[in-house]
């Protein structure tokens, strides 16, 4: 009996002295590891949607800690302060497996319709066209937020918070009676029509660089719904 009783206690010393820190954890709810989210967006000014999240934000965050690669895992911050948790819950997000460090990127906003192009899996295809959904094209990139399993903080601040990765066109329309408008500024972007010429609607972005280009035909865009102050009236897009 001591013999068999020495083997059955020994056996479970060597399992738990096979997990070390170097071994991946199983992602599972609860287990220790678990990328703690926060996320800022920087000076970006040209944004259309401002420099704030809004509530129900989401992200798609890569990269890859040990053996295991992540791709557009999508977090969400509820509340719009920053903080970010996994959209499909713990277990679905992100883990750190060694404690070597990782290093993370993401984008904005969340996309899980990515096409591959020449084999890749990052871009999505879109369309400026209709800009009273800006929101869903106005791309934001952030690179360089680092953590390991021993400091699973994944912070996208400062130098890895989110940048602008598309561009803002303002145009101003200013009437006087000097230069030959008889009605106001109301009368004007009321009855008027202002077009801009030579614009790509149509066009790709990466998300694992933060790249967005345009292709396709340009063509032209009405401007309307501007911002009036005064005699000037501001269209932005």
């Amino acid at each position: 009996m001591g013999k068999y009783s020495f083997i059955l206690f020994a056996l479970p010393a060597l399992m738990l002295a096979a997990c070390s820190e170097e071994e991946p954890v199983d992602g599972s709810a609860g287990a220790e590891g678990a990328a703690v989210v926060t996320a800022d967006i920087g000076a970006v000014g040209s944004r259309a949607a401002g420099s704030q999240w809004g509530a129900g934000d989401r992200i798609g965050i890569s990269g890859t800690s040990g053996s295991v690669t992540y791709a557009n895992v999508p977090y969400v911050t509820a509340a719009g302060d920053g903080n970010f948790a996994a959209l499909n819950g713990k277990a679905d997000g992100i883990f750190f497996h060694t404690n070597g460090i990782a290093t993370f990127s993401a984008y904005y906003p969340y996309n899980d319709d990515l096409t591959g192009e020449e084999g890749s899996n990052t871009v999505i295809a879109a369309s400026t066209a209709d800009q009273s959904q800006a929101a869903d094209f106005d791309f934001l990139y952030a690179n360089g937020a680092k953590g390991s399993l021993a400091n699973p903080a994944l912070n996208f601040t400062g130098e890895a918070a989110f940048k602008h990765s598309m561009a803002q066109l303002v145009v101003k329309l200013t009437t006087s009676a000097e230069a030959g408008f008889a009605e106001g500024i109301n009368g004007v972007t009321t009855d008027g029509r202002i077009t801009v010429g030579g614009i790509k609607h149509n066009g790709r972005f990466d998300t694992a660089t933060g790249e967005a280009t345009a292709n396709g035909y340009a063509s032209t865009l009405v401007l309307q719904k501007p911002q009036v102050a005064g005699n000037t009236a501001s269209y932005s897009l």
